[in-house]
């Protein structure tokens, strides 16, 4: 989305499947580059982007020492939602709404327990932030789901909350 400053997460696999190194550039359409990022471990990285209303890009991938992959991105959107999720001490779930000042409503469930539901409240710029008590989360991986004003689902996330340590 536009303006939206997103974390970009992704994986590169070797034709055996399993996680290759590789490092790369994203470029707008003047050939600039916006963001350099590289695998981390087991092929997977990630990078924050905030792509601009009107912009192109492309990623280009260096596999080895010659070899390189161009990809277009996709257009980038005027329109839209983000979440963003982070997980210090107690998780905070950032919300950016842009072209719509629609409700919006968040739906957190664990397995087929709900662990929380509901409204969420935009400022005037359409970003809303709302903290997570751990101990309303159910142990291990909760979904995180944003949904508009006609109750679709348009932005998910996931959260994992670890389980206590059990003695034996």
């Amino acid at each position: 989305v536009a303006g939206v400053t997103s974390t970009v997460g992704f994986k590169a696999t070797g034709g055996d499947g399993k996680g290759i190194s590789i490092n790369g550039v994203v470029i707008n359409q003047r050939n600039d580059t916006v963001v350099r990022f590289q695998t981390l471990k087991f092929g997977m990285g990630s990078f924050a982007f905030t792509p601009e209303a009107g912009s192109t890009y492309k990623a280009v991938v260096r596999l080895g020492r010659t070899d390189a992959l161009i990809r277009y991105l996709p257009p980038v959107a005027t329109k839209g939602y983000a979440m963003h999720l982070t997980t210090a001490n107690q998780p905070e779930l950032k919300i950016s709404a842009r072209g719509t000042t629609e409700p919006l409503y968040i739906f957190i469930h664990s397995g087929h327990q709900v662990m929380l539901a509901q409204s969420v409240v935009s400022d005037a710029n359409g970003n809303a932030s709302i903290t997570i008590d751990k101990a309303k989360l159910g142990k291990g991986i909760n979904h995180i789901t944003l949904f508009n004003g006609a109750k679709q689902p348009v932005s998910e996330r996931l959260i994992f909350n670890r389980p206590d340590m059990m003695t034996l």
